[in-house]
């Protein structure tokens, strides 16, 4: 299973009632080129948990991404 069929499965888990319509994830475009993903965790099986900062790549002119 690759990222994207896995982040699909997580968030058709998720959908809940409420939780579809106040939360969920969205991407949008940053300035140097390149996107963001923002996932809301509230709510979810991964509420409160804390996600350590991560680089990839941080020299590479495209090919970088942070979490």
């Amino acid at each position: 299973m690759d990222t994207l069929d896995w982040f699909i499965q997580w968030y058709a888990a998720q959908c809940n009632d409420d939780w579809k319509h106040e939360f969920g994830p969205s991407i949008s475009t940053i300035d140097n080129p390149g996107w963001t993903l923002k996932v809301e965790l509230e709510a979810t099986d991964w509420d409160g948990r804390v996600l350590e900062y991560i680089k990839q790549n941080d020299n590479h002119p495209t090919e970088w991404w942070t979490c």
